[in-house]
């Protein structure tokens, strides 16, 4: 216990690496399999016994442990109806992430288990700290991402997303950067068809370009990041595709990152865009990309300008496509 412990005045303080781990097996033993977000007092303590059985820590020290999480403001206790909860839903996430980083188990089946809670609505960012704490992502545990089978809106999301999961693994190697965000913007229009589908049904008054917008939002929270910026501008620097799905992933990842390239380069991938939605012959599509366009552009800059002409021009020759994507005045 001594080697375990600083002794001071007759009492005992543990170390920081003794209450991180107490708290990573409490998070993921307790709530995450459990799959609550609070425990009962008396959980907690049955916990806390056998833990420090299982570690032959003397019991007079229990108190000692419990008046330093109180202190560190790591978890609550609620005396009222005597339960125990993580003061922020990402302590708690994170905890349930190193208990997995440490655990024994084989390094596969650990990875398993945090892709397998990825998917899962109630614990997806366990993943995101699960793999912010390895730094790196190889190939064959992101094509488990894709090759996922759920076709779920969540789990399309979750596809798209893994961008965040790639910024959280900012040492990978580029080729699985590369991978990753080929493949994750590659969802852009199932997503789309997704959402359309729900609100047809839910709300069949939705106009479509807020399912654009939903996509929005997904992208530029999977792709801004500088730990991807080098990546996507090789990939947008490349020859624009004919294909209208390879454009539309494309246009993705331009959306996403778009606040973190400069002025001069986002007004040539602008034109760029333009003439490649131009030449689909498409009109439906070259409607809602001028519009992705618009969105993904800063109100004073020259690239803003050459979309809003362009636009302009589009809406007076195609005014009832415009029309059909945006909310009825």
């Amino acid at each position: 216990m001594e080697s375990m412990t600083k002794k001071k005045e007759s009492k005992f303080y543990f170390e920081y690496e003794l209450k991180k781990r107490f708290l990573a097996e409490l998070a993921y033993e307790y709530f995450v399999q459990q799959n609550v977000d609070s425990i009962s007092m008396k959980a907690f303590y049955d916990f806390g016994e056998k833990y420090f059985s299982d570690f032959d820590w003397p019991w007079e020290n229990w108190e000692s442990l419990l008046d330093e999480l109180k202190r560190s403001s790591l978890v609550i206790i609620d005396e009222k109806d005597g339960s125990l909860h993580f003061r922020h839903r990402s302590f708690l996430e994170f905890f349930a992430a190193y208990q997995l980083h440490i655990s024994p188990n084989e390094y596969h089946e650990n990875v398993s288990t945090a892709l397998d809670l990825y998917f899962n609505p109630f614990w997806t960012d366990i993943a995101f700290y699960f793999f912010g704490l390895k730094k790196s992502m190889i190939l064959s545990f992101l094509n488990q991402i894709f090759d996922y089978e759920d076709d779920q809106p969540f789990a399309l999301v979750c596809k798209m997303r893994s961008g965040r999961l790639l910024q959280a693994c900012w040492h990978s190697r580029t080729a699985v950067k590369i991978e990753g965000l080929l493949q994750s913007s590659s969802y852009e229009q199932t997503i789309r068809n997704s959402f359309l589908e729900y609100a047809s049904k839910e709300d069949p008054d939705m106009p479509p370009i807020f399912a654009d917008l939903v996509l929005l939002s997904i992208a530029s929270e999977s792709y801004c990041s500088v730990f991807l910026k080098p990546q996507i501008e090789q990939l947008l620097h490349e020859e624009m595709p004919d294909r209208e799905d390879a454009i539309l992933a494309k246009l993705c990842l331009f959306a996403g990152s778009a606040t973190l390239i400069d002025k001069e380069e986002k007004e040539k991938l602008v034109s760029r865009f333009i003439d490649a939605l131009k030449a689909t012959n498409n009109k439906e599509l070259e409607g809602r990309g001028l519009l992705y366009l618009l969105c993904s552009t800063d109100e004073d800059g020259n690239a803003r300008k050459t979309v809003s002409r362009r636009l302009k021009a589009f809406s007076r020759k195609y005014s009832s496509i415009i029309k059909g994507l945006l909310p009825t005045p």
